[in-house]
């Protein structure tokens, strides 16, 4: 059976400044995951932690599957010991499975509802989970919400005939090898955790060789007809017996319930980009030129996708084994000035302190002083960049901030592969400053969506 959970005690890994680890969460399929703070974003986060080797294919995956019912992915690296990482949000509820039992069926109705359009999305963009079971989905009845996680075993294809997933949610096909994982399969596998979710057990023993229904089963003790309906179809051991997708299972609940069960978000999520759309050229362009070192000014008007882009293009680099920085500058004063410390504090710089203002300090003296501690900042930064030898990926969208003026600076001063997106009204005055005594910087602009 493919399961590759890590359940092995790891270590604590050592993720560089931003992060505070404070200790394990658990295991998923292919790491394990560490509650962490990160201190740029003064919150705490998850972060699951990869074997060698296994490269950004989870967070790639999440990144393009993003909606109101998958978890959101934040920032991906490497610990020290070279291992993958990648953040996401903490997922906050309970496991949806016996933890919930017993749960009332109305509001197990809204969570079902819920985690069929979740796992509806990941369908239609051609993926299968493979491992739907509790712990990778967590629920919150009184929210009516669902997160679902951990798609370290998810497939790009149906079919796939080796055995994975977690006992007591996989469908019968897949533990006769009959047939492959699948829509159906996964479907079967929202169907054992709502029944769990009812009754507090599994629908079937765990080592059942041959589990589902054949025929219309008993009602569990707090089945209500609704809700019992739609589990039993998911239940079936024939696999053609299963609706065919999330959203047939969604439109057979909401008939048998009588009540309108769809989230407006979902229909938001479904016509949302997924992937840089029209794009194409603006980042193989952009990569080009960055091989080459030459400097990239990428523009937008505001919501043109320059954020977006930054996004695509680290993780292209990543995949072609080009460590890619992302410095997000577009927070405010204190946020961008706050990133930039955490930035180059990866390559072993820190910024000077503020000198403190002495008594009766005359204006001259105060600027004289300023522009000593710009030069220092500007200085620190140029080292950062030489160190950390990389493509840094700039969100610069107003060049007037200190930080974004110490980086621009420093970038000038250097022959380092950078690019700085910003907004259209201002990339002129950037591209002037980065201009070099050869080829000026690239210039890609992006059109509106």
């Amino acid at each position: 059976m493919t399961d590759r959970r890590t359940h092995q005690r790891d270590e604590a890994p050592r993720l560089g400044p931003r992060y505070e680890v404070h200790g394990p969460i658990g295991a998923r399929a292919g790491g394990s995951v560490w509650r962490v703070t990160d201190r740029l974003r003064g919150t705490d986060v998850a972060v699951k932690l990869l074997p060698a080797g296994d490269g950004a294919r989870e967070f790639g995956l999440l990144r393009l599957l993003q909606h109101p019912g998958t978890v959101v992915v934040r920032d991906q690296g490497y610990a020290r010991d070279g291992r993958p990482w990648f953040s996401m949000d903490l997922a906050r509820g309970l496991p949806f499975g016996p933890a919930l039992a017993p749960v009332d069926p109305r509001p197990l109705g809204v969570l079902l509802a819920r985690l069929l359009e979740a796992i509806g999305f990941v369908h239609d963009r051609g993926w299968v989970h493979g491992d739907l079971e509790p712990d990778n989905v967590m629920s919150d009845p009184a929210a009516g919400r669902i997160t679902l996680l951990d798609f370290g075993l998810a497939l790009a294809a149906e079919g796939v005939t080796d055995l994975r997933g977690t006992p007591g949610f996989i469908a019968p096909e897949v533990l006769a090898r009959t047939r492959g994982v699948s829509i159906r399969s996964d479907l079967y596998a929202i169907g054992a955790m709502g029944w769990s979710a009812l009754t507090g057990q599994l629908p079937f023993p765990a080592d059942d060789p041959a589990p589902g229904f054949d025929a219309a089963p008993p009602a569990p003790d707090r089945a209500v007809e609704p809700v019992q309906a739609l589990l039993r179809t998911l239940l079936m051991r024939d696999p053609d017996l299963r609706p065919s997708t999330a959203r047939e299972a969604l439109a057979a609940l909401e008939a048998s319930t009588g009540r309108a069960l769809r989230d407006p978000d979902d229909a938001v999520a479904r016509i949302a980009p997924t992937a840089p759309v029209a794009r194409d050229d603006a980042l193989q362009s952009a990569q080009r030129a960055l091989a080459s070192r030459r400097r990239v000014v990428v523009h937008s008007e505001p919501g043109g996708g320059c954020t977006f882009l930054l996004a695509a293009l680290q993780d292209r680099l990543r995949e072609g084994g080009q460590p890619a920085f992302v410095l997000d500058l577009s927070g405010g004063a204190t946020a961008s000035w706050k990133a930039l410390e955490l930035a180059i504090a990866g390559a072993g710089c820190a910024l000077p302190e503020r000198p403190v203002p002495a008594p009766e300090e005359t204006a001259a003296e105060t600027r004289e002083r300023l522009a000593v501690h710009r030069v220092r900042c500007i200085r620190s930064v140029r080292v950062a960049f030489e160190r950390q030898d990389g493509n840094w990926l700039i969100d610069c969208p107003d060049p007037d901030l200190l930080a974004a003026a110490v980086v621009l600076a420093a970038g000038a001063a250097t022959d380092g592969r950078l690019l700085i997106a910003t907004r259209t009204d201002r990339h002129e005055e950037i591209v002037r400053l980065l201009a070099g005594p050869e080829a000026g910087p690239l210039r890609v602009a992006l059109e509106p969506w």
